[in-house]
């Protein structure tokens, strides 16, 4: 894995499922400033999957995620399948930001509730600004 930090106002997200995770990402990405964010229920056409740089996937059953996954790799298009390792091209960090300052946690995906309490414990070392 390779650590970055990408500009969200230039990048085109698609977010595809319709439960808690997908609408906890959408809020995530929002929160950080995504302007170009669309939010389809199911595996939307190939079309716009062509004009993503980054999918998220939550809250669908395996062969469709699979699906999803398999149509980004064949496109180029970065894809993470929340909780499903082996579907996933990156990972999302665990985050903690004081203004300008971003300190993030990562496992790899092997462990979040590690990230997590990592990311707690952090926070209280950095307080609130």
């Amino acid at each position: 894995m390779f650590p970055i930090v990408l500009d969200t106002k230039t990048i085109h997200f698609i977010l595809i499922g319709n439960g808690p995770l997908i609408e906890k990402r959408r809020a995530q990405l929002a929160e950080y400033g995504a302007v170009h964010l669309k939010l389809f229920h199911s595996m939307p056409e190939i079309e716009e999957l062509k004009k993503a740089h980054i999918v998220y996937v939550a809250d669908l059953p395996l062969p469709q995620a699979e699906e999803i996954a398999a149509a980004c790799r064949d496109l180029g298009v970065l894809v993470n399948v929340e909780d499903v390792m082996h579907l996933c091209d990156f990972h999302t960090p665990s985050v903690i930001r004081r203004g300008d300052l971003l300190l993030s946690v990562s496992t790899g995906g092997k462990s979040p509730g590690l990230a997590k309490r990592l990311r707690e414990y952090l926070s209280h070392l950095f307080g609130p600004e």
